[in-house]
């Protein structure tokens, strides 16, 4: 009797190991066909992985190759899905919008990015904030990037400039130097702390013996702080 429960445990134990080999091919399948731009074969293997563990790693391969097949309706459905699933997932607005993008609903798609925005609490996590900020900047929205830091700031427990270096960081590369400065310099005259960190941004930002205009900017904005407050 012994024997016969061990052979049945071994056999339960063998069927488990297959059914996670057949898995992970599974996963490795699709990656590969994601990777390779076979974005119907890879869809039908993110369905059936997306639908046994709704992950937000595996929704997102499965929604954007759903984005890819022009499948919106079955995208749409899969986002309210995942909203439903990860309520606290703010970059979810922006793929509802993708969907209204791809249907050319202008008005719904800006709807979701200002929702998004607006969805910033003084519950939202740091990593949420950073998360939304840099999918905007992945689809090139900059100004709506900076929009999720000033609304981070106004929620922050530490200091409503948490997020000035972040906000800096993308007026460089926009090119506004003097919006980049006074975010900066902001900082430094909340806390002294921060100066440091802002001396070392400024000096990433900007090559002194080469870059006149910013430098003047800079000098400008300084001479200007201290006359306030010598």
């Amino acid at each position: 009797m012994k024997k016969q429960i061990y052979i049945l445990i071994i056999a339960f134990y063998s069927i488990g190991n297959s059914f996670a080999q057949v898995d992970d091919m599974d996963k490795k399948l699709a990656m590969q066909y994601y990777s390779d731009g076979d974005y119907e074969k890879a869809a039908m293997y993110l369905d059936k992985i997306y639908e046994e563990s709704p992950t937000y790693s595996n929704y997102t391969y499965y929604f954007n190759t759903l984005l890819e097949l022009q499948e919106t309706k079955i995208a749409e459905k899969i986002c309210k899905k995942q909203m439903k699933a990860t309520p606290n997932e703010l970059r979810l607005f922006l793929d509802m919008a993708k969907v209204y993008g791809k249907t050319e609903k202008e008005a719904k798609m800006v709807e979701e990015y200002d929702k998004a925005i607006n969805s910033i609490n003084d519950k939202t996590r740091h990593t949420t904030i950073n998360n939304l900020a840099n999918a905007f900047q992945l689809e090139g929205m900059l100004d709506r990037s900076i929009r999720v830091y000033q609304k981070g700031n106004k929620f922050s427990n530490t200091s409503n400039l948490m997020y000035n270096r972040n906000i800096a960081q993308i007026y460089g590369v926009q090119g506004k130097m003097q919006q980049m400065f006074t975010t900066l310099l902001d900082l430094v005259h909340t806390n002294k702390g921060y100066l440091v960190s802002v001396q070392s941004s400024i000096a990433n930002a900007i090559d002194f013996s080469l870059d006149e205009k910013p430098v003047g900017l800079l000098k400008m904005e300084l001479l200007k702080r201290s006359q306030k407050k010598p």
